[in-house]
């Protein structure tokens, strides 16, 4: 659309878009179930065509609020200003000159209050730059894991029974074997004549089993029957080298980070956020023959006329304090 339909205009002359019209009117008739004129674009009489102006406003509101808070940091040395405030009551949050906001974002940021900041000795570690290792307590030894401060550990071959089955007999104890014998019998001669006779048959016999003395276990070789070893860890000491650090027995202080001292200063937390509304603004004409264009405008061709960016709320607003 030009800039030369932003106002009212007649434009009945104009073929081309009373065609348009037309067809656009046929496609809703078509579009309707039972719609006794489908064609009913051909059929109406246009009296008139006019550009009514609608104006679409999109809002964008960029929300800002501020609070007061204290904190430290490291001290690298960094250079600081001479300290003019003490207490957070010395100082109104909106007072304080922060980065022009360039576009609308949500987005939370921290800012120095100059005049603040001070220097003290680290509370944590006390100027040390290091604290006790909290696991070890300084003693650069922990329990070892694997035996618990033991120094043994159940033994792996015999699972800590302290025996193995004997592979010999099977666990049984004995030994079967098979052994010939002899015997007499009677027998009896072509004359039926009875006589004595020796004759041999085998059988079976259980002897002690002679590997594991009859008690079907044998000593298992690995713990020599405690069913413990030594914790291969430790190597039977029941500690190992501290973790952390590699066993220095203290830590780099988490406060300060090693640099002894602390930054203490006031800060202002400025919280931004927007909103985003539309809304449209149409022509009376428009509004009371076509209420449904409200709900649809988002969807028709239209342009960037002007756009207006400014504060709306000034300082000194709201009561001091408030905010």
């Amino acid at each position: 659309m030009s800039a030369d339909y932003i106002y009212e205009k007649e434009v009945t002359g104009d073929k081309e878009l009373e065609k348009a019209f037309r067809k656009q009117i046929n496609t809703w008739a078509k579009s309707v179930p039972n719609h006794p004129y489908k064609n009913l674009g051909d059929q109406i009489q246009v009296t008139a065509i006019f550009y009514k102006p609608a104006y679409p406003i999109r809002l964008l509101t960029q929300y800002e609020s501020r609070s007061k808070n204290s904190g430290h940091e490291p001290f690298e040395n960094q250079k600081i200003p001479p300290r003019s405030i003490f207490r957070l009551e010395d100082f109104n949050s909106w007072d304080i000159s922060l980065p022009d906001i360039e576009t609308f974002t949500d987005k939370t940021s921290n800012y120095y209050v100059d005049g603040s900041q001070y220097v003290m000795d680290c509370f944590k570690c006390k100027a040390n730059g290091w604290i006790t290792c909290p696991q070890c307590q300084g003693r650069r030894e922990v329990t070892c894991p694997n035996c618990t401060g033991a120094g043994r550990v159940t033994c792996g071959s015999c699972g800590g029974g302290g025996y193995h089955r004997c592979s010999s007999c099977g666990g049984n104890g004995k030994i079967s074997r098979t052994v010939t014998r002899d015997r007499q019998v009677t027998r009896y001669n072509s004359g039926g004549q009875p006589y004595t006779a020796t004759e041999s048959y085998t059988t079976t016999v259980s002897d002690s089993c002679s590997r594991c003395g009859g008690r079907g276990q044998l000593t298992c070789s690995s713990c020599n029957g405690n069913g413990k070893v030594v914790c291969s860890r430790c190597r039977g000491r029941g500690l190992v080298t501290c973790p952390a650090y590699s066993g220095m027995g203290r830590i780099t202080c988490p406060v300060c980070q090693g640099h002894k001292q602390l930054m203490y200063y006031f800060y202002v937390e400025r919280a931004l956020e927007y909103s985003d509304k539309n809304t449209c603004v149409v022509h009376e004409n428009i509004y009371n023959t076509f209420p449904e264009f409200l709900d649809n405008y988002s969807d028709y061709e239209s342009y960037n006329l002007m756009s207006i960016t400014k504060n709306t709320i000034k300082q000194g607003f709201y009561r001091k304090g408030i905010i």
